[in-house]
């Protein structure tokens, strides 16, 4: 997949993150793609929403704890990622340096922590910083394998023997016709109760991105 169309890290859409869950090289390609056009002030952390929501909804070539490391100075900052199975450590894709200091990610994470969540941080020093967050298992699509037997009654003599259905699953075809709407009862008096205002809604991801890429850019 093709990532020329973000010319900076503020570029970073939630559609980017998501095709990079996908598949292993996808996402290398991504962050090899973000550590290229990272600058200064142009809002490199968003970085650290891929890794939050490859933790959040799982990836199926991910399993056990996700690590990610900083590692850098006022200039440059490394960027690795691990994951933690059994004790075994192994990295996700090889380091990736980016032209961009390490105290721009701390004051992006110290600002708007629950923006990366659910990654945590569990150490944080002037030239390093480490987020850990357990990766959500994703679902298997294979359906589970049912013993033979199981497919057959019981033949135990102690089971009573089953009685068949006698009564019929089809539906008269008179009962799918669309029936007439029928009006609600007005309440005494002839008023109509307003209807209740629509409850409140989650905001979709994307929202507070660039709020966060706003911040971020002001020096």
């Amino acid at each position: 997949m093709n990532f020329d169309h973000i010319k900076r890290c503020l570029d970073l859409t939630e559609r980017d993150f998501d095709a990079a869950l996908d598949d292993r090289d996808i996402c290398r390609a991504l962050v090899l793609r973000i550590a290229a056009v990272a600058r200064p002030e142009t809002g490199a952390p968003k970085v650290l929403l891929l890794f939050a929501r490859m933790a959040k909804l799982g990836c199926y070539w991910l399993e056990g704890t996700l690590r990610v490391e900083l590692m850098g100075d006022a200039e440059t900052t490394t960027l690795e990622v691990m994951t933690d199975s059994a004790g075994l450590r192994e990295r996700v894709f090889a380091p990736v340096a980016l032209a961009v200091g390490l105290p721009e990610f701390a004051k992006a994470v110290a600002r708007l922590p629950h923006m990366i969540d659910p990654l945590e941080l569990v150490a944080s020093t002037k030239r390093r910083m480490v987020f850990v967050a357990e990766i959500d298992e994703q679902e298997s699509d294979e359906t589970p394998a049912i013993a033979r037997e199981s497919l057959y009654e019981s033949t135990s003599p102690s089971q009573p023997p089953v009685t068949p259905l006698t009564f019929s699953l089809r539906t008269p075809v008179d009962s799918w016709a669309p029936q007439p709407a029928t009006k609600p009862s007005s309440p005494p008096g002839g008023r109509t109760e307003p209807a209740p205002p629509p409850s409140s809604t989650s905001l979709p991801a994307e929202d507070g991105w660039d709020d966060w890429g706003d911040l971020l850019s002001k020096k």
